[in-house]
């Protein structure tokens, strides 16, 4: 039987997806524009006044002003494009930490279990991990602060406030372990989260490196990742920046220029005044030789489009997958007095071909002829049609399916026996290390079952070969996520993609060809 679960991913779970689309290459930290800047007439600005001021005297009701005014703010940026937005002053924070890829916590997971919060797993290197804190440790307090009973029971973003709670260099947990109670005090640090997986090699010398998101220091975490894997050796590249829903631009450009020659064009950016400026690669790429496909989907937006758009219109690789998301707006950023932000779009950014990424939207307000599909062409002469964001070379649309059922939120899923487990057999994997779990831990389709929490009947004596593979397959992304941390769940997880295993066999089937005419 499947627990309750409602699992946190430290800042990145609710926001990465909506942050990353927001940002575009030019993300000033202005203050707000002053007075004498604005060109809006006082009599505009008098009407809003003269409106809230209205309501806020007069109205049947007492009503939250400033509220209001957020709401009024959201909904005037919505109607100018998808993509400028108001961000309110208790979310200012978050978005900050999604810009720089750390946050500022213990360096710990968590899940409900049975209305119970349970450490998922510990971040290597945290303050969580130096104070021996593991996988399947009960959280009963917090800073004194009961959390079995209401309003925290249950509810883990309760929970993740009081940890987060920016007053507080430390905290105080209390937590229970098999029957035994213990309290730990935590010194909160600032915490990095990864945003370039950890890569590997597929058979016939495929290299596989994904990207989540562009952060700070993605594209350096980039090189030092493929200076791990040797990428310069591999006998391809596969790319993967599905559910990469962008964030900074800069670094999606230098992560480009790597695979790109001396004057290749990465990305046009274009002003209101219709003015243009093309983005070069400034010298040779180190892997610009190297063989290479990028993997995308529809989360894959904003920054990853152009990387990938810049990939394809240079003629420097497939992309496979199925059509992106279509964001090609770039806002700049504005800082208000209450620590609230504006991001207005100013302009926006093109394919080396020509190509607009943006798809279209709000038809009442501006005038687009989604119908008109404008034709370009890459360097080597292929026709590429402008549709909104990147249609790929491979579709693979018909296996998004497979996709999803190998995400993360839907593989790692922990049931209650498998905290058991690894309460039992925790430290003995850690102590022979995740390469050794790579190869050693190898259950059957029974044994997942009983890790599962299931138990064996008529319908899963009927399962399909595949359903067993799946089932095995989330027991270990499960368990490796617990003992060694996201990226190793990850890994396993991506190890055993089909669509990762289905483009580096069509990948090698092409190599081979190629080395067979060469011959």
């Amino acid at each position: 039987m499947k627990s309750k679960r409602s699992t946190f991913w430290p800042l990145y779970a609710a926001l990465s997806a909506i942050a990353g689309v927001w940002l575009g290459i030019f993300i000033s930290e202005n203050q707000a524009p002053t007075q004498n800047k604005f060109s809006l007439s006082e009599n505009r600005l008098n009407k809003l006044q003269r409106i809230f001021a209205l309501i806020e005297n007069n109205y049947v009701e007492r009503v939250n002003v400033d509220s209001l005014m957020d709401y009024a703010i959201n909904d005037i940026l919505h109607r100018l494009d998808p993509h400028s937005s108001f961000i309110d002053s208790a979310q200012s924070g978050d978005i900050e930490e999604e810009i720089t890829g750390r946050y500022y916590g213990a360096g710990m997971e968590f899940t409900i279990v049975k209305d119970t919060a349970v450490v998922l797993t510990v971040f290597p290197g945290s303050p969580a991990a130096s104070a021996a804190i593991k996988a399947g440790d009960k959280l009963l307090t917090i800073d004194g602060e009961n959390l079995t009973i209401a309003p925290y029971v249950g509810n883990l973003q309760k929970i993740i406030e009081l940890i987060r709670n920016p007053k507080r260099n430390k905290i105080r947990i209390t937590l229970l372990r098999e029957n035994s109670k213990f309290t730990k005090t935590l010194e909160k640090e600032w915490i990095a989260v990864p945003s370039v997986n950890e890569g590997f090699y597929l058979p016939g010398g495929i290299a596989v490196i994904g990207i989540e998101r562009f952060a700070e220091n993605t594209y350096q975490n980039f090189l030092r990742e493929a200076k791990k894997l040797r990428i310069d050796t591999a006998k391809g590249v596969i790319l993967d920046l599905r559910d990469n829903p962008g964030g900074l631009m800069i670094e999606a450009v230098r992560v480009a220029r790597e695979f790109l020659s001396a004057n290749d064009t990465v990305v046009i950016v274009e002003d209101r005044s219709k003015a243009r400026e093309a983005v070069k690669a400034v010298s040779d790429g180190r892997f610009r030789k190297l063989p290479l496909v990028v993997l995308v989907n529809e989360g894959t937006a904003s920054a990853a489009e152009v990387l990938a758009g810049a990939i394809q219109d240079n003629s420097r690789g497939l992309i496979a997958g199925s059509p992106t998301f279509g964001k090609g707006l770039v806002q700049e950023e504005s800082l208000l007095p209450d620590g609230s932000r504006v991001r207005i779009t100013t302009a926006r950014y093109f394919t080396p071909s020509g190509r607009s990424i943006q798809s279209p939207y709000l038809p009442e307000i501006h005038k687009q002829n989604s119908g008109d599909r404008k034709i370009h062409t890459s360097k080597n002469g292929k026709t590429l049609l402008e549709r909104g964001g990147i249609q790929p070379d491979i579709n693979l649309k018909y296996k998004e399916l497979h996709h999803f059922a190998h995400s993360m939120q839907y593989m790692i899923n922990p049931s209650e026996i498998m905290f058991e487990y690894v309460s039992k057999n925790g430290e003995s994997w850690k102590n022979m290390g995740f390469e050794r779990f790579l190869k050693d831990f190898k259950p059957t389709f029974e044994e997942a079952l009983q890790l599962m929490g299931m138990r064996k009947n008529a319908s899963t004596e009927a399962a399909s070969q595949e359903m067993k593979d799946f089932s095995i397959l989330h027991v270990k992304a499960t368990l490796a996520y617990m003992l060694y941390g996201p990226q190793a769940g990850k890994k396993v997880i991506k190890m055993n993609d089909p669509i990762v295993l289905t483009i580096a066999e069509q990948f090698n089937s092409q190599l081979t060809k190629e080395r067979t005419r060469a011959d």
